[in-house]
Parts: C-alpha cells; sequence; structure tokens
C-alpha cells in the first residue's frame, strides 16, 4: 500500500443558505444529488461552454468544497463572486482539509477498514468518521482521504505515516490512466468539456437544468459528432516535455500537444503513458484506413504509439 501528500490542491468553500441552490446554476454536475456519502466531479465553464476549472464537490455540513488544482479555487471564486451577490451565498478560499492523503494499492482495504467502519464501495461514494472523510475516486480502488481535524484523527494520522511514500508522478499516473485531465491556470478557458471527455465520464450531467455554457455543451454533445477527444495512449519510446504527437492519416500530418504524460516506471506496466486531444479519425482502425493511420513523438521518429482503453469508454 503507497500514501502520498497531495498538498498541491486548493480548495474553494461556498457557504450560506443558497449555497447548493447557487452552485446549481453555475456548475455542470447535479447538486441535487449532492449529499454526504456522495461527492461528484463537475466544471465550471465560461459563456462560450468552454471549461474554466473542473473539480471534486464535496458536502461538508451545509457547505459546499470544490477541490480543484493548484490556483484554480482563486480563479473559480472569481469567475462565481460576479452572480454571488445576487444569492445568499458566500465564497472563501479555504484551508480546509488540513491534510489530503492519496491511497492506493495491496493491502489499502484492510488498512482502511481498521479506521472506517464502512468502506466506500463504488466511485465518488463517500465514508466519514470524526474529522475526517474518505472518497473511493475511482473503481481500481484508489482513495482521497481528506484531513479535517489533525486532533480528532491522530491514530489514523499517525499509522498513515508508517506507509510507503510515493512521489506525486505515481498518483499523476494512476490519474492517466483513469483517463483524468485536471484544468490549470495553463489551460483555463482553454477547451470545451467534449474535448476533455467530461461528457462521457460524469463530469457532465446532461439531465439537470441550466447552468453557465449548459446550451453550448449539450449542443456539442448531441447534435454533433466529436471529430477530437482525449485518448491514452502508450508510447515505446520516452516521451519528453517538448514532446508532441503527429498523426498521420488520411493523407495528411497534424500535430497534437500533449496534456500529461508518465513514462515507465519499475511499479507499473513498463509504458510511457500520455494524454492528448486527438482526431477521432486518426485513432479509428478500419480494413480501409489502417495501413495509412500511425502515431509516432515528434522529437522521436523511431517511436510508435498505440491507443489504450479508458475506464469510461469500456
Amino acid at each position: 500500500m503507497l500514501k502520498v501528500n497531495l498538498k498541491a490542491h486548493q480548495f474553494l468553500r461556498v457557504s450560506g443558505p443558497d449555497a447548493k441552490k447557487f452552485l446549481q446554476g453555475q456548475v455542470s454536475c447535479n447538486l441535487d444529488l449532492l449529499n454526504k456519502t456522495l461527492s461528484m466531479r463537475g466544471a465550471l465553464c465560461n459563456l462560450k461552454g468552454r471549461v474554466i476549472s473542473d473539480f471534486r464537490l464535496l458536502q461538508q455540513d451545509d457547505d459546499c468544497l470544490l477541490q480543484a488544482a493548484e490556483a484554480m479555487a482563486d480563479i473559480m471564486k472569481s469567475t462565481l463572486a460576479k452572480y454571488a451577490v445576487f444569492s445568499k451565498a458566500e465564497l472563501s478560499v479555504d484551508d480546509s482539509p488540513q491534510q489530503v492523503f492519496g491511497l492506493w494499492g495491496d493491502g489499502a482495504e484492510e488498512f482502511l477498514s481498521k479506521h472506517f467502519n464502512k468502506l466506500p464501495q463504488s466511485s465518488n461514494e463517500v465514508t466519514a468518521l470524526a474529522g475526517a472523510k474518505l472518497i473511493r475516486v475511482s473503481a481500481s480502488p484508489r482513495y482521497e482521504l481528506w484531513i479535517f481535524d489533525v486532533a480528532a484523527t491522530l491514530k489514523l494520522i499517525k499509522d498513515i505515516e508508517q506507509l510507503a511514500n510515493a512521489e506525486i508522478e505515481n498518483w499523476n499516473r494512476l490519474e492517466i490512466l483513469d483517463g483524468i485531465y485536471h484544468v490549470d491556470t495553463a489551460s483555463t478557458e482553454e477547451y470545451t468539456p467534449q474535448l476533455l471527455n467530461y461528457d462521457i465520464s460524469g463530469v457532465v450531467d446532461f439531465n439537470k437544468g441550466c447552468y453557465t455554457g449548459q446550451e453550448i455543451v449539450a449542443r456539442m454533445h448531441f447534435r454533433s459528432q466529436a471529430k477530437k477527444r482525449l485518448f491514452l495512449s502508450a508510447s515505446n519510446q520516452p516521451i519528453g516535455s517538448d514532446s508532441a504527437i503527429q498523426q498521420s492519416f488520411s493523407g495528411k500530418t497534424i500535430s497534437a500537444t500533449i496534456l500529461r504524460f508518465s513514462n515507465d516506471n519499475a511499479t507499473d506496466s513498463n509504458e510511457n503513458l500520455c494524454l492528448a486531444i486527438l482526431n477521432v479519425e486518426a485513432t479509428t482502425e478500419s480494413t480501409e484506413l489502417s495501413e495509412s493511420l500511425s502515431l509516432s513523438l515528434s522529437d522521436r521518429h523511431d517511436s510508435s504509439l498505440k491507443i489504450l482503453p479508458l475506464p469510461y469508454t469500456n
């Protein structure tokens, strides 16, 4: 079993009598379904339907707590503050939870069962004890432990400190394998939910009412066939920070930016992995096209990439 300190996240707290009602009209997830035993992933979009930030949403007492990438809570607060003046909702960039751990690997369930009477059984399910909440963030299973009260969880924290440490790169690799891309300061308002697979991975709820950007997000999902999407691929050569993917198909070559990558390591499947937004046509295997299709790294001409399945597309 491994642990990693997820200290780079930032949290936005939405409180007040209208906290849920206010967020329901602003974000892509359905807050009518939010409760103390269910967290959810969501996105805040601009009027053009582009993602300002994604987040994980958790209910704490009567407040809504949004976990986002580093510095993104500040951006969400600035965006939402324009609308919050018309609602009984207060926004604050929060220093709670005090600690956040990522937990996974052999023995994780046995270890956690010593501290929690019941473990979350499905993705996004939440189990609580005094001073802490345990979230199952993937089916693998993989967990996040949010510590709100260090004094109330001293025994739990002491036991966690005895676990083997992993690097944040190990956790990020698992995120890549799960097909999860978190919007950061460099990519805010750059991509639509469809490009990042948010429309098929549960980040967007198409059964809820209106929210900012909803009309465009829904139109792209229901009325148009996606020409580009986020794909997980594996390279036979190491991926560098300057690498891009060369997509050769239909007699043309188009470059695609690699959003996240993780080269092989001793504890995993020895594959160089990456997430990139590719032309769907360049990834389509068929008798007529397969011979003319190829994916390679721009800076390694002897490289080749293969598309891997994502858990939410199976």
